[in-house]
């Protein structure tokens, strides 16, 4: 199932010279071992919470390893895209709390833009004066 919502490990079993695809690296997914977990059970169709403290990991590996709709529909990037957008960076706790889980994330947060939209939505919620 990895293989049908990710482009990258599609395009490293291809282009693989080894018949042995039970060792593929992919040791530098960003997020680490408990991220991967997370993708491997959304791409067997569990259901994966995502939250203010995981979106950014979340998306930084699924554009790593390509989980794109070019890839299939409804695939993990426009997810973890939709929550930022639509729920995450909508107020400045959400988008504190992103931006400080993408220390660890760096440069690929920064590549995904994750940085730069964090950045934005905090400085347009510091500015806005706040309705009563």
């Amino acid at each position: 199932m990895l293989v049908a919502k990710s482009n990258y490990i599609k395009r490293l079993i291809l282009e693989s010279e080894e018949h042995d695809f039970g060792m593929l690296d992919l040791s530098n997914v960003p997020g680490g071992a408990d991220i991967f977990d997370k993708l491997a059970r959304f791409c067997y169709g569990v259901k994966v919470d995502i939250t203010v403290n995981n979106v950014a990991a979340l998306h930084c590996a699924a554009k790593y390893l390509e989980m794109t709709e070019e890839c299939c529909e409804h695939n993990l990037v426009s997810h973890t895209h939709g929550f930022l957008t639509q729920v995450a960076l909508t107020s400045l706790t959400g988008a504190i709390t992103v931006l400080n889980s993408c220390e660890g994330l760096l440069p690929v947060a920064q590549q995904v833009n994750i940085v730069n939209q964090c950045v934005e939505a905090v400085s347009v919620k510091v500015n806005c004066p706040i309705l009563h």
